[in-house]
């Protein structure tokens, strides 16, 4: 199925490729000790500069239920995805939910999100 590109500029990729979403364990730990660190609600946020984009998403199964956890990842991968053109240079971004106790709010989230960005470029 492909869809017309707009004059005004190109389309968003609808997918999330291997290679981003590929960030080893070690390279994540590294990141959360020596990275920008920022929060919202109940999910850390920690990213470095890199050459080029790549995220993890760290979800304990004490985030229960599954659905909940399911949620969370959704939320967070359209985030990812969608502020990507938004932000200007490629990081390596680490995403860990703490816990449940409050719930995910996408447009909150993508606001928040974005603000981290523009404040660790200034």
């Amino acid at each position: 199925m492909h869809r017309k590109v707009s004059k005004k500029g190109s389309r968003l990729k609808k997918t999330i490729s291997k290679k981003e979403r590929s960030l080893k364990w070690k390279e994540a730990k590294s990141i959360i000790r020596t990275g920008h660190k920022g929060s919202y609600k109940n999910i850390l946020i920690a990213f470095q500069k890199s050459d080029q984009w790549s995220f993890r998403i760290n979800l304990t199964k004490k985030v229960k239920p599954a659905v909940t956890r399911n949620h969370y990842k959704r939320i967070i991968r359209e985030v990812y995805r969608t502020s990507k053109p938004l932000i200007k240079q490629p990081y390596k971004i680490v995403f860990t939910v703490l816990n449940n106790k409050e719930d995910l709010d996408f447009h909150e989230f993508k606001e928040n999100y974005l603000e981290l960005f523009s404040n660790a470029n200034n």
